[in-house]
């Protein structure tokens, strides 16, 4: 348990594909468990969007606890699984699955599947990399597409940032020089949650608005 967070890859399908034979080694060495930091999963290809990943960064805890669903194999399993989802029905079917085999989600795997939801609409959002710690999420936009900045979805978040000005700010990344990189990203102050990232995206994108 805790070999995401332990060996710090940057992608869950990296883990999966190149290191089960080290996972397997890393938890026969150590029972402890950590949040996982830094993960990716699939895109929907159900949706137009602006860009074709989304990375997430977060201090949560997210993963399906040793607690929840003891065998190593298993979770290695439903992790999988899991990475290969493309749309809300299958993982529907999925988090039912779950349910009915272990029991109620606890939060941080209910966390953990808000993970997949939240990358598929930052993809059709525009927002390539949300970084999500001490309560604060940044998000990157797109910078290799002139459009998507006289967007509506882009119009959309400026919107909503310039009417929640204590809340948010929108920054220009900048050099060592001072001078502008054309990287543009949002903060938004007191986003707690996975899923409250995600409601905050969906409001603001006009979903159930």
């Amino acid at each position: 348990s805790g070999f995401i967070a332990d060996l710090g890859y940057d992608t869950y399908q990296r883990i999966l594909n190149e290191a089960v034979e080290e996972i397997r080694e890393e938890i026969n060495e150590s029972d402890n468990q950590s949040p996982i930091s830094n993960i990716q999963y699939p895109i929907s290809h159900s949706h137009k969007h602006w860009c074709h990943d989304s990375v997430l960064e977060s201090d949560l805890p997210l993963s399906f606890p040793p607690t929840y669903i003891e065998n190593i194999s298993e979770r290695i399993t439903l992790y999988r699984e899991l990475d290969n989802i493309n749309d809300e029905d299958t993982l529907h079917n999925y988090q039912k699955r779950l349910i009915d085999r272990f029991g109620k989600l606890p939060e941080e795997a209910e966390q953990l599947l808000n993970v997949v939801r939240l990358r598929w609409l930052c993809c059709q959002m525009g927002i390539e990399k949300v970084i999500l710690k001490q309560e604060r999420m940044s998000m990157y936009f797109v910078n290799n597409n002139p459009k998507y900045f006289h967007s509506e979805v882009f119009g959309r978040l400026v919107q909503y940032a310039c009417s929640r000005a204590e809340r948010c700010r929108l920054v220009e990344d900048k050099n060592r020089e001072g001078k502008p990189t054309g990287k543009r990203y949002m903060v938004v102050q007191q986003v707690k949650t996975i899923g409250g990232a995600l409601h905050l995206l969906g409001k603001i994108n006009g979903e159930g608005a």
